[in-house]
């Protein structure tokens, strides 16, 4: 039997503990609220209450701005793996600021990265 999944019998003893559907019991219903809901009613009181999810947030600037935001590279997001990356698809003038980078941030590696710098030369 489906409903007699782990997942159906967490919905029902989740919903008797947050109280889910005790203010939208209708008078029929009122004879038997203080059976525990199986997990058929359970999901039919959900239907019946045609739950609606709003609005996440306002905001103040178009979708259009978010979308060109998230494709923008972040410079301070460089890893090694991108700068050789770059050094293969021919990015040389982006391998040579994100190795300037490590250099600075991994002063202990800087010898190996001015070492990869020189060789881009």
């Amino acid at each position: 039997n489906a409903m007699s999944s782990s997942f159906a019998n967490w919905l029902v003893r989740r919903a008797s503990e947050v109280g889910f559907g005790e203010s939208t019991i209708s008078n029929k219903d009122a004879s038997t609220s203080q059976e525990p809901l199986d997990s058929h009613a359970l999901i039919d009181r959900f239907i019946q209450n045609q739950p609606k999810i709003g609005k996440f947030r306002e905001v103040e600037s178009p979708v259009q701005d978010w979308a060109q935001e998230s494709i923008l590279e972040d410079p301070t997001l460089v890893t090694e793996t991108m700068a050789r990356i770059y050094v293969k698809q021919g990015k040389l003038d982006k391998a040579r600021k994100a190795y300037q980078f490590l250099a600075l941030k991994f002063p202990a590696k800087s010898t190996y990265f001015a070492s990869q710098l020189k060789n881009l030369d």
